[in-house]
């Protein structure tokens, strides 16, 4: 199996987690409207099944966070 990434590359959260440095809390307030950390660029996670249930299986696309990651990067060094 090939480890290039490709637009169809999925992630679960544990790899989010690992690639962002962010804990299970901390990926989903930036995910929730309603959170102070909220924040509204961060990449859209997506259903991988049709279950109805709360923990269903779910993903990013590696591409989208690897895009959120080095914006942030980008961020940080334009502000120094």
């Amino acid at each position: 199996m090939s480890t290039d990434i490709t637009q169809h590359t999925i992630w679960r959260k544990a790899k989010v987690m690992e690639a962002t440095s962010l804990g299970a809390t901390s990926l989903y307030n930036r995910m929730n409207k309603n959170s102070l950390w909220y924040d509204p660029t961060f990449p859209k996670c997506f259903k991988l099944s049709e279950s109805t249930a709360r923990n269903a299986a779910s993903g990013w696309l590696a591409i989208e966070v690897i895009a959120w990651i080095q914006q942030k990067k980008g961020a940080v060094v334009n502000d120094s």
